[in-house]
């Protein structure tokens, strides 16, 4: 009877040290896919981001700019993309004011006046997006990225070299 039990308590033994092993190795394998798909998640997002800023969030930019006593620092990083993009960066204070500006017509970081603003964010050739930095600082920023609307610049190019009017290519019935 005694070697019954005995052999009853290494048989739970055994199960019990089975079940805990299983659990760790769910538990690990568990981590290591969690890390693998954060880490691939991580650099799809990056080269989404390369490729085009507008798919970027604030928290991208907020880690790129920063603003102490409303002087603005810009990443070389950040630079270097929106150049490849073709863009422009304006940091705006809430009630409008420019403090900072990257790849502007001015070709530097001037400040720009309202009308300059409304005619860059309305004008027929851009694209424009806005973020919100007010995660760290005291007062809320806006970021607005410019980019040139290609395929209406090429519209409006193609629409004042043919009069398709007086256009006599086309065929008359």
């Amino acid at each position: 009877m005694f070697q019954a039990v005995a052999v009853m308590n290494i048989l739970k033994r055994f199960i019990l040290q089975f079940f805990k092993q299983i659990t760790l190795a769910f538990i690990l394998l568990s981590l290591i896919l969690v890390t693998i798909l954060g880490t691939i998640g991580f650099y799809i997002t990056n080269s989404e981001v390369t490729k085009d800023l507008s798919n970027a969030d604030s928290l991208f930019f907020s880690n790129r700019i920063s603003i102490e006593d409303e002087k603005v620092t810009i990443d070389d990083q950040l630079k270097k993309l929106v150049k490849n993009q073709d863009g422009q960066l304006l940091v705006l204070k809430e009630n409008g004011d420019v403090i900072g500006s990257y790849n502007t017509a001015q070709h530097g970081s001037v400040d720009i006046d309202k009308n300059e603003l409304t005619s860059l964010i309305f004008g027929n050739y851009t694209d424009y997006l806005y973020w919100s930095l007010d995660e760290e600082y005291s007062q809320p920023y806006f970021l607005l990225f410019l980019k040139k609307n290609t395929s209406l610049e090429m519209l409006n190019e193609i629409q004042s070299e043919v009069d398709l009017k007086k256009s006599s290519s086309w065929p008359t019935r």
